[in-house]
């Protein structure tokens, strides 16, 4: 954990000279980090992942210019490289890949308003990494706007990700293990295991009011989480771990019992009663 701390906070430092940098450019009104280097959970071999917004794109002559201007910075061991395309810029400086995504101002400020459309699905990753990010620059308070709307996490979409995903849940509890229970299929245990524990992480992330991330990233997020079902973390890392069916049955069955108080109070527009009528029937 300290080393990821320490890799963190070295890509966080690097992240905060190339916006410096890149704040010199006329046009360039925001940018941020995002993705391990924000969550604290970067290691050894994790890129920089940041984000610039402009009014008016920038010409690849002057990107080009701020980019030497950080080879100068940080010399010639290891070599850096780059490269200059379009709407994105990536060069490795001090041994760390760096990746900018530049995008219009009006692009960044319409996420929230995109958002319906991608939660729950994969995408929704890409909410979270900007949820998440780390402000660097902000000339215009672009970011504060958005942070200010996707901080109001709308109820209809928190009752629609519970809902789709507690019916899957049930339906792995009731048939796809008890197939797996009876076969001792090694192939059924991982078909059930990897979907099923996706499915509750994204109940949780819906409970708290949070954007899904990726798999890799839960285990730093998680812990910040303030609703949870007792000794949640470790019993998702037991399940995670478990080769025999009967006994992650066991643990996801308690897990989701222990989760249906907490859904049940704070979206009681759920109809918690009769999911737990269908998890007697197991």
């Amino acid at each position: 954990m300290l080393q990821k701390r320490n890799e963190s906070s070295r890509r966080l430092q690097l992240a905060k000279s190339v916006a410096a940098k890149y704040q010199e450019i006329a046009g360039i009104d925001m940018i941020c980090v995002g993705g391990s280097t924000a969550i604290g959970n970067a290691y050894s071999k994790s890129d920089v992942d940041m984000w610039a917004t402009y009014s008016q794109l920038p010409s690849s002559t002057e990107r080009q210019n701020i980019v030497h201007k950080l080879i100068e910075e940080y010399g010639n061991e290891p070599q850096p490289r780059y490269a200059t395309e379009g709407r994105g810029d990536s060069l490795r400086i001090d041994g760390i890949d760096v990746h900018i995504i530049l995008g219009h101002n009006d692009e960044f400020l319409q996420l929230p308003k995109n958002r319906e459309e991608v939660m729950g699905t994969p995408y929704e990753v890409g909410i979270a990494d900007f949820f998440d990010s780390v402000v660097l620059y902000d000339s215009k308070g672009i970011w504060k706007q958005v942070e200010t709307e996707l901080e109001d996490y709308p109820v209809n979409i928190g009752i629609r990700i519970i809902g789709e995903n507690l019916d899957k849940i049930i339906t792995v509890l009731q048939d796809d293990m008890q197939k797996a229970i009876m076969t001792q299929s090694s192939f059924l245990v991982l078909e059930v295991q990897g979907p099923s524990l996706e499915r509750f992480l994204r109940i949780l992330f819906a409970l708290n009011k949070r954007y899904y991330r990726r798999l890799r990233d839960i285990s730093a997020v998680i812990s910040g989480l303030k609703i949870l079902p007792r000794d949640c973390e470790l019993r998702l890392k037991a399940y995670a771990k478990e080769k025999f069916p009967s006994e992650m049955h066991i643990i996801l069955f308690g897990l989701v019992n222990d989760t249906l108080p907490l859904i049940k109070e704070s979206y009681p527009e759920i109809a918690i009663d009769e999911v737990s009528r269908q998890l007697e029937r197991r």
